[in-house]
């Protein structure tokens, strides 16, 4: 009698799809979070990775009062500046210029010079001061008014201001 009911257990097919589906779900849930987890941990290490560029991306900025330059110097790996911006409360001046792909080369003798001159350089339509590299000096079209400060921006975001 035992070994009948034993042999109609396993020939019975009742409940066969609920455990079959239960497992299938199962799967899929550890595949999910699985992929979930392995996103989440590439994000985290591109994050980390820019936390510590921004960090090493040091720069300075001077303002040389008597020939009216800003020195561009970076400190200790090359960066590629992305923006200038030249601000006046006095003569309520706001401007920038969008200084795309310029790499500065660490030390000092790769320093970047910015020099003004309202002379000799078309506008830009878009508002944005027009600028012309020239080896290691770049030419923004921008006379400068008094009392003038200077945020500078590279491409990661660091932003230095004089």
């Amino acid at each position: 009698m035992r070994e009948k009911k034993l042999k109609n257990l396993f020939r019975n097919r009742k409940g066969t799809a609920e455990v079959i589906g239960t497992i299938m779900f199962i799967m899929i849930l550890l595949f999910f979070f699985t992929n979930v987890y392995l996103w989440h941990d590439a994000a985290t290490k591109d994050a980390d990775q820019l936390y510590v560029e921004k960090m090493n991306a040091g720069m300075s900025i001077s303002f040389d009062n008597s020939s009216k330059q800003v020195i561009v110097n970076a400190t200790s790996s090359e960066i590629t500046l992305s923006m200038l911006w030249i601000n006046s409360d006095s003569a309520n001046v706001h401007v920038y210029a969008n200084l795309t792909n310029v790499p500065v080369s660490p030390g000092d003798d790769n320093a970047i010079t910015i020099t003004f001159n309202k002379e000799g350089l078309p506008m830009n339509q878009d508002g944005a001061v027009p600028w012309v590299r020239h080896g290691n000096t770049i030419q923004i079209a921008n006379s400068l008014p008094l009392n003038v400060t200077f945020t500078l921006v590279n491409t990661l975001g660091v932003m230095v201001s004089t």
